[in-house]
């Protein structure tokens, strides 16, 4: 459950179905230790924190576990307690015990030598980069999900790199925005995942490698082919640098799909335009149109571009 996205359910019936199985401490999931708790006091299985509700579900059970953590007695979760009956008393948000509990470090091994890592340093990133050059990193796993188990891919390495500080920043700069390479989307509503649109903006690339040498690249240039990219074995991408638009300059995207959910585009594009004034008309001074989903890589008009710079920006020349 390592930041991988469940879109069906959520997580609070995974949760609630793996506690059946397991003892839990409850201690562990508060900032308050074992010792701390005192007699008598519940802890809400919702929230995870010290609580003296001690609300009774439809059926007269405890939805708050008396905690016994001074005697050292943890008791799994009955299975009332999460086939239905009680589970409607739960507030259907991301369970508060996974935002409490402290990130750690993680290595495990799974069946036919497969190995997961999820390192929380920049540093130790790189190291398990160079040790494992093919590695896959993951931040949703949405997509490596699907190849595994639809295409049959195996990956004998995978890294999870959703935790670490240096691809999740987020700077506002004053002459652009820069976004770390595993930001996600619900923080940063205006970023977009179409390369055309990438490569429209003007945004530019960080990779960084395995002994920490940084190198930026254009957008235009960072996209090679179908699936292949301008990133060596042993590098990262490591932030995208998207530059403010100027005053009269213009940025939009354009997709066409076969439906709205977790869907491929079809065709897609990004446009953008930047007009100079020349008394009272507005002329071409620079643009850039680019298509995706119409070859093996994102393409630029090139032959368009050179037609409209210098042209006055009017309904003769859109049409």
């Amino acid at each position: 459950l390592a930041g991988n996205l469940c879109r069906c359910t959520g997580y609070r019936p995974i949760i609630d179905a793996f506690q059946v199985f397991a003892k839990t401490d409850d201690a562990f999931y508060t900032n308050t230790s074992s010792s701390d708790l005192q007699s008598g006091e519940f802890l809400c299985p919702s929230t995870g924190k010290p609580c003296s509700c001690k609300s009774k579900s439809l059926n007269g059970a405890e939805t708050c576990k008396k905690s016994t953590a001074n005697e050292n007695k943890y008791e799994p979760v009955s299975y009332s307690e999460v086939d239905g009956s009680t589970y409607t008393d739960k507030e259907l948000i991301f369970p508060p015990e996974l935002l409490l509990r402290k990130l750690t470090p993680l290595y495990l091994n799974g069946f036919g030598g497969l190995k997961w890592f999820r390192p929380l340093k920049i540093q130790h990133l790189l190291e398990l980069k160079a040790k494992f050059p093919d590695a896959k990193l993951v931040v949703g796993n949405t997509e490596v999900g699907i190849e595994m188990r639809l295409k049959r891919i195996q990956y004998k390495v995978l890294i999870s790199v959703a935790h670490v500080p240096e691809l999740n920043v987020l700077h506002v700069k004053d002459d652009g925005l820069e976004i770390g390479a595993a930001v996600r989307l619900t923080e940063l509503l205006q970023m977009f995942r179409l390369n055309p649109l990438w490569m429209a903006a003007g945004a530019k690339f960080q990779i960084i490698d395995c002994k920490g040498n940084i190198r930026t690249i254009m957008a235009e240039n960072f996209f090679l082919g179908y699936r292949k990219v301008d990133l060596t074995s042993g590098e990262i991408l490591l932030s995208i640098f998207l530059p403010w638009t100027r005053p009269f300059e213009y940025v939009k995207e354009f997709k066409q799909a076969h439906r709205r959910d977790d869907d491929i585009a079809i065709v897609n594009a990004g446009m953008r335009v930047f007009l100079e004034e020349k008394g009272e008309d507005l002329v071409v001074s620079d643009a850039l149109i680019v298509y995706g989903g119409v070859a093996p890589l994102s393409l630029s008009a090139v032959k368009t571009k050179e037609f409209i710079i210098g042209k006055n920006w009017d309904q003769e020349l859109l049409q």
